[in-house]
């Protein structure tokens, strides 16, 4: 009897102890309720219709002065050509006869039959600081040498019968991380981009680089 108890104490204690089947987990049947799917949307970061709307306006202003902004292609304000930029001078034409002496000089008679732009360093500088945000002496002085410069003046003149100040058509945009705005813009059947970031109440232009490049 001691050896049969024994043996059943054995069996019990076996049956405490042993290895069970391991649980398979549920099989879910209802969809995940945190993963729902949604029809695409626009980013958040792209320029609505009326944004979109403001910039063109920007380019489109009488006086021109975005537009001379993306007249050539950069990846650094300092890296405009100003040839480009001030191709057309200001309008002021109020050339003094020393001035005229000067251009005598150093134009032909053709050069001279052209309109002639007088080109404040003065005026450049006014205008690259409100429009890029640097200065004349903060540039790369790119295209500078398309210019007659008389020094005693102060001024650089420039002679054409034409404008490189295209008008340009904005088709997108968005925002970046750091509030930039990208618009992307044709001219003349060509797509380029134009990056423009804000400061102390006013859009500066950063860079303007082929499309895709």
């Amino acid at each position: 009897k001691k050896i049969l108890a024994l043996f059943l104490a054995l069996m019990l204690l076996c049956g405490c102890t042993g290895q069970t089947e391991p649980t398979q987990p549920p099989v879910q049947t209802e969809p995940n309720t945190t993963a729902v799917a949604t029809e695409p949307e626009l980013n958040e970061n792209t320029l609505s219709a009326e944004e979109l709307a403001e910039f063109q306006a920007l380019f489109d202003n009488a006086e021109l002065q975005y537009l001379r902004t993306v007249t050539s292609c950069y990846d650094d304000p300092a890296r405009i050509d100003l040839y480009q930029m001030f191709y057309g001078g200001f309008g002021d034409e109020n050339i003094s006869e020393e001035e005229w002496e000067f251009l005598e000089r150093v134009w032909t008679e053709s050069q001279l039959s052209w309109d002639v732009s007088r080109i404040p360093e003065e005026k450049m500088d006014e205008i690259l600081r409100e429009y890029l945000g640097i200065g004349l002496d903060e540039t790369d002085c790119i295209g500078l040498n398309g210019f007659a410069y008389l020094e005693s003046a102060g001024c650089y003149f420039h002679t054409s019968g034409d404008t490189n100040r295209i008008p340009i058509t904005i088709q997108t945009g968005s925002y970046t991380q750091d509030g930039e705005a990208e618009l992307v813009y044709d001219r003349e059947g060509e797509l380029f981009v134009v990056t423009m970031a804000q400061t102390e109440g006013r859009w500066i232009v950063r860079k303007n680089l082929p499309f895709n490049n």
